[in-house]
């Protein structure tokens, strides 16, 4: 996750996998149920996850911004590894 230099903790990122109907929240744990979103200023923090991701799977991030008077741009990369490499 990126939060550029502005964002002054005003804009919140909740990171997590939509699997059949249901959202479960990776970063930070249980953020959807609880409300509590990532919020920084001017820093870009990696985490590494260890969660199982199914081919039907949804992976998606949920941004906020409380800030009225400014947009913000922050960004997230996900990268996810296959357990098997599969045959050609």
């Amino acid at each position: 996750m990126q939060f550029p230099r502005g964002c002054n903790n005003l804009v919140e990122i909740v990171f997590g996998v939509r699997r059949g109907g249901s959202y479960i929240s990776v970063i930070p744990y249980n953020g959807l149920e609880d409300g509590t979103f990532i919020a920084l200023e001017d820093a870009i923090k990696p985490f590494r996850v260890n969660i199982p991701v199914k081919l039907d799977d949804e992976v998606f991030a949920q941004l906020s911004n409380t800030d009225g008077a400014w947009p913000h741009t922050p960004s997230v990369i996900v990268e996810i590894e296959a357990d098997e490499v599969p045959l050609l």
